[in-house]
C-alpha cells in the first residue's frame, strides 16, 4: 500500500495500478485504502483544490454535497465551496485526534484535549 500511494503521490498512476493489481487476490488488503487507491488509479481528475502546504489526512463532504472540509497534518483546516470551486474559510492550529466531521450547517472537529469544536461552515466562526 505504502509503494503505491508513494506512486500515486509522485503521478505514476500505471505503476501504482500495476502495484495493487499484484495484490488484488489478497482479500485481507481490500480495505477502504486500497480500494480508494485502485479507483484513483483509474480515475479522470475533475478538479485540484490547492490550498495546504502539508499532506491531506482527513476529508468530510458535507450531506448538501456544496462543500468540503479538509483536514492536513500541519493542523490546518480548510472549508471548500466545491461549485465555486474556491476556498470558503481557513482554521489554523487545528489539533483534531479524533478528525472532522460535516453536519448540515456545521464542522465538528474532535480535538486532542478531549473538547468538541462546532464550526459554522459559512462564517468559519465557532
Amino acid at each position: 500500500m505504502k509503494l503505491a500511494f508513494d506512486a500515486m503521490e509522485s503521478s505514476n498512476h500505471e505503476h501504482a495500478r500495476g502495484l495493487l493489481e499484484a495484490h488484488r487476490h489478497q482479500t485481507n488488503l481490500l480495505n477502504f485504502g486500497w480500494r480508494y487507491l485502485w479507483q484513483e488509479t483509474r480515475s479522470q481528475e475533475v478538479h485540484q483544490f490547492r490550498g495546504h502546504v502539508r499532506r491531506v489526512r482527513t476529508l468530510a463532504f458535507y450531506p448538501d454535497g456544496q462543500s468540503l472540509a479538509s483536514q492536513s497534518l500541519d493542523g490546518v483546516v480548510k472549508v471548500w465551496d466545491l461549485a465555486a470551486r474556491q476556498e470558503r474559510f481557513t482554521l489554523t492550529n487545528v489539533l483534531a485526534l479524533g478528525g472532522i466531521a460535516a453536519a448540515k450547517t456545521n464542522l465538528i472537529i474532535a480535538k486532542r484535549d478531549g473538547s468538541v469544536s462546532i464550526i459554522d461552515r459559512m462564517s468559519g466562526r465557532e
